[in-house]
């Protein structure tokens, strides 16, 4: 199966096909950037959405807010904490943790029942796609953590982040890792592969689409879902129906943090994984040009 890439036009070809859902993922031969095809339509990822958010799922790990705090502390590059904004930001984890810290806040959401909740906790926020709200040169850091990877214009979104900071700001994103070693191995059973993630990026793929922004751009690549792998190596069958284990992934994550041995050998495998550019995320920080 061959077709055109939707953000260069270039030629892409089949990779795989998701375990769940009657999509392929294809990837450019230009730019590198994987895509699903067929692309849902806007009705059914507004049905995706709909019900995306839940006060069910609000509460913050304690280790994700610990990893927020080391964020936080970088995109402050030595300094005071200014204005912050975050895309995509869901049921407002990543704010409430940076407005305890001294950031004033503001978030993006195209949920309805998101943007009521985040409104419902005093928290600041735009609905709509960030392309549309023509924020300009407003904010000291930009976050888009697992967003990318949901857009259906992700370069224009990465365009808009860039216009919306400051000169000297930092732009902050995660989004999956498609050369990684989780989908290098599980190839379509990929618990990241799902219908309402529309692209998927390399580093180079990533670096090329953030553009010529940047003074500083920085791209690495960190972490393996060691319990989904374990469970579909083991288990093929799981994994054929979408089963995404994210409860044994979350309890691995707890006991690894919990101790200092797996802490160790934690850092030892993500400093591999950096050097051979295959963790299953990708972690972008990028300050924006000086004016001059």
């Amino acid at each position: 199966m061959s077709a055109r890439c939707p953000l260069c036009s270039a030629a892409a070809a089949r990779v795989c096909r998701l375990a769940a859902g009657a999509h392929d993922v294809l990837r450019c031969h230009g730019c590198r950037v994987a895509f699903l095809e067929p692309q849902p339509s806007a009705a059914e990822l507004d049905a995706v959405y709909a019900a995306y958010y839940r006060h069910d799922n609000s509460a913050l790990n304690p280790i994700t807010a610990a990893r927020y705090e080391q964020i936080l502390s970088r995109l402050e590059d030595g300094g005071r904490p200014g204005r912050l904004l975050d895309v995509g930001c869901g049921a407002g984890q990543f704010l409430e943790v940076a407005r305890r810290r001294g950031w004033r806040t503001f978030g993006t959401e195209i949920s309805d029942s998101a943007v009521r909740y985040l409104r419902d906790r005093a928290l600041e926020v735009y609905r709509g796609a960030l392309p549309a709200l023509g924020l300009e040169a407003q904010f000291d850091a930009v976050s888009m953590i697992e967003v990318l990877e949901h857009l259906p214009e992700p370069d224009a979104y990465l365009r808009a982040a860039v216009r919306a900071l400051r000169p000297g700001g930092w732009l902050y994103l995660t989004t999956p890792n498609f050369d990684g070693l989780s989908r290098r191995l599980l190839q379509g059973r990929w618990r990241v592969l799902a219908p309402e993630h529309l692209f998927y990026f390399s580093p180079a793929a990533l670096r090329r689409l953030a553009g010529d922004g940047f003074g500083r751009l920085r791209v690495r690549t960190k972490n393996l879902d060691l319990a989904d792998l374990r469970l579909k190596l083991a288990r093929p069958a799981a994994a054929a129906h979408g089963h995404h284990n994210l409860a044994e992934t979350t309890a691995m994550r707890e006991r690894i943090e919990t101790s200092v041995l797996l802490r160790g050998a934690k850092a030892a495998v993500n400093a591999a994984l950096r050097v051979g550019r295959a963790g299953d995320t990708l972690e972008l920080y990028a300050q924006r040009r000086a004016a001059r």
